[in-house]
């Protein structure tokens, strides 16, 4: 393992370099909260910078960026970040926001040429952060200049549109230059994971020992996180795309973490307790433990068989918790509506 102090800005624009955000991590998740603490942090350097009474201009600490190198895209050279995400996607969000509403062409492409793209990159339109399969169109269409689909990364990016011109109008000495000077003091503790045989480092045991920033890991993330993790990254792209994402994820949706606590509880013939993505639980953690436990003893390693056993659940698992099922359950009209009543008698009106 290798620790280097540096700039997120010195991150991001690394000669001929790309990083790619694993499939199956999770989504872009800050919002109102976290993108108002990252702006005031911006705005406290900002502040530092200008008042000339200060000798030592104030600095950040943003956290940890855990990255291993992976196979080269095009001429660029890739790496996987581990840990991270969120944080430069959302740096990248507030770069593209304060590069919309700049007017100095020269400027604008500056951002684009030195954070935004890279023209060694192989992913598409030569874009240097590969993000998650969930957020890629969004972010896509932000750096490309268009309008991107609703959901968090939008989201964020009108949030920062809006916090950027309310100082720009309010506090007139507060200039373009400023802001990418504050966003070079945002320090960040990166660190390399060694990929030698018997040398490197698990990069399970090192995701799972950083905290998220602001939005905790609930058991489904870290259920997903821990099957997919070690693979290759095209092994990763592929199982998440083609059976993850479509025949787990999008049937469960938000019911995700109740079905692995669920799916143990059946497995295992016990009961387990309840666990929340609404709220800080401290249940996440000891489910996840017995998960982990349960996988090695049953399965014997063997993430394959998992994901082949769960999809084999999962959509016994929407019946029972659907209030109306439309996928059909029996080939048989009949037995399928009444099939499709008992359920819904049993699991829903009793």
């Amino acid at each position: 393992m290798q620790t280097e102090s540096q700039s997120i800005s010195d991150v991001i624009m690394r000669n001929a370099t790309s990083f790619f955000i694993p499939p199956f991590q999770r989504a872009y998740a800050w919002g109102n909260p976290e993108i108002q603490r990252y702006y005031d942090d911006i705005i406290r350097i900002i502040e530092s910078d200008l008042d000339s009474s200060q000798k030592d201009k104030l600095e950040h600490f943003f956290g940890t960026i855990v990255i291993k190198k992976g196979q080269n895209a095009g001429l660029a050279n890739k790496f996987v970040v581990v840990d991270g995400q969120q944080r430069l996607t959302t740096t990248l969000i507030f770069l593209i926001a304060l590069r919309d509403i700049e007017d100095d062409t020269t400027r604008k492409q500056q951002i684009t040429e030195l954070y935004l793209k890279n023209n060694a990159s192989n992913f598409d339109d030569k874009i240097k952060l590969k993000q998650v399969t969930k957020d890629w169109d969004a972010y896509k269409a932000l750096v490309n200049g268009t309008e991107p689909i609703p959901g968090n990364i939008k989201h964020s990016y009108k949030i920062f549109t809006k916090l950027i011109r309310d100082t720009k109008s309010t506090k007139t000495d507060i200039e373009f230059d400023h802001f990418i000077t504050a966003i070079k003091r945002f320090n960040v503790a990166v660190i390399f994971l060694d990929e030698r045989p018997f040398k490197g480092e698990d990069p399970q045991i090192i995701f799972e020992t950083l905290n998220s920033l602001g939005k905790p890991l609930v058991l489904s993330d870290l259920v997903r996180n821990f099957i997919l993790l070690r693979l290759d990254s095209q092994i990763q792209s592929e199982l998440y795309e083609k059976i993850w994402q479509p025949k787990i994820e999008a049937i469960l949706t938000s019911n995700s973490s109740k079905f692995y606590r669920d799916y143990l509880q059946y497995k295992m013939a016990t009961s387990i307790k309840v666990v929340s993505d609404e709220k800080s639980d401290s249940n996440t953690k000891e489910v996840y433990q017995i998960f982990k436990q349960f996988f090695a003893e049953k399965f014997k390693g063997s993430k394959e068989d998992f994901v082949y056993d769960i999809v084999r659940f999962v959509p016994w698992y929407d019946w029972i918790i659907s209030d109306i099922v439309t996928a059909p359950i029996s080939t048989n009209p009949i037995n399928d509506k009444q099939i499709k009543e008992l359920l819904r008698n049993i699991f829903h009106d009793i």
